[in-house]
């Protein structure tokens, strides 16, 4: 996301603060600036909130990299990762073997990056 591969359309989110807010200020590195507010916050602070990247076409990932507000102490602590090969029907990413949903650690601060390897890749479009 954060080269631009991805464009903007492609960016979604289940609710947002305000307009300086959106979801595609998700990207890693997003700086505060031009009214804009380094990051995508969500409406609401609560465990439903999501952010949604549809890729468009199968695509194998490999690891997924988080990272906090730029400019303001808020992040995300602990998250699970939902795929879809239609946009409509969604399931969890468990790692084999288990039962459970993975769950990922999120980050402690604004700045840091914190990456995961997603193992074995998933495809997911």
């Amino acid at each position: 996301m954060e080269s631009g591969c991805i464009k903007d359309a492609q960016i979604t989110a289940s609710s947002q603060w305000d307009g300086n807010h959106v979801a595609i200020q998700g990207r890693l590195n997003f700086k505060a600036g031009g009214g804009k507010q380094g990051g995508w916050s969500a409406g609401k602070n609560n465990g439903n909130q999501w952010i949604q990247v549809a890729l468009g076409s199968y695509t194998k990932l490999t690891s997924i990299a988080t990272q906090g507000r730029n400019a303001h102490s808020q992040w995300v602590t602990a998250y699970k990762l939902q795929c879809s090969e239609d946009g409509v029907n969604f399931y969890y990413y468990k790692v084999p073997g288990q039962s459970s949903p993975k769950v990922f650690r999120g980050n402690k601060d604004k700045d840091s990056i914190v990456y995961h390897e997603i193992t074995p890749p998933i495809q997911a479009c």
